[in-house]
């Protein structure tokens, strides 16, 4: 089964339709793939949209501290903070 995704892409704005097939997502076109999403919009990566930043750091006790030291730790691994 396939399934197609229509949304906007971030952070072009231009929109493309996305498919799914055994899994894997391609551009190529699939004639007879069910819609899935329609208007929606598309991140390109993987994102972790959730994170506790103030949580599991070896910052110390300084909520703050801890927060800044995992931030940074996801910047490194290259995940940009939301603006």
């Amino acid at each position: 089964m396939a399934y197609r995704i229509r949304g906007t892409v971030l952070p072009d704005g231009d929109v493309r339709e996305v498919y799914v097939v055994d899994g894997r997502f391609t551009f190529a076109s699939v004639d007879d793939a069910t819609m899935l999403l329609d208007d929606g919009v598309l991140i390109p990566g993987l994102v972790d949209v959730h994170a506790h930043l103030s949580m599991g750091t070896p910052a110390g006790s300084d909520p703050r501290a801890e927060a800044e030291a995992n931030a940074r730790v996801h910047l490194d691994a290259g995940c940009a903070p939301a603006a």
